[in-house]
């Protein structure tokens, strides 16, 4: 299936017309808006920036698996059954 691309901009009574599609009449097409331009948000928007850790290596959640016992990480096993 092949993409067609057109830039078109939005008729006063929020229409817009597409004129000349290769496709025959009575043919199913899915139909995307995109705003171009304008306020969109921008992808990647963090690409370029930075960011600061205080333990850039060191686990997220190494508290929690402490406060759980040694008992509830998974693999461990236990002999108090």
């Amino acid at each position: 299936m092949q993409d067609y691309r057109l830039k078109r901009a939005i008729a006063e009574d929020g229409s817009i017309v597409l004129k000349g599609l290769p496709f025959r009449p009575g043919e199913r097409v899915e139909i995307i808006v995109r705003q171009i331009g304008g306020k969109a948000g921008k992808p990647y928007s963090s690409r370029g920036g930075t960011s600061e850790s205080s333990d850039p290596f060191g686990g997220v959640a190494g508290k929690d698996w402490d406060s759980l016992g040694e008992g509830s990480r998974r693999g461990s096993v236990s002999a108090d059954y």
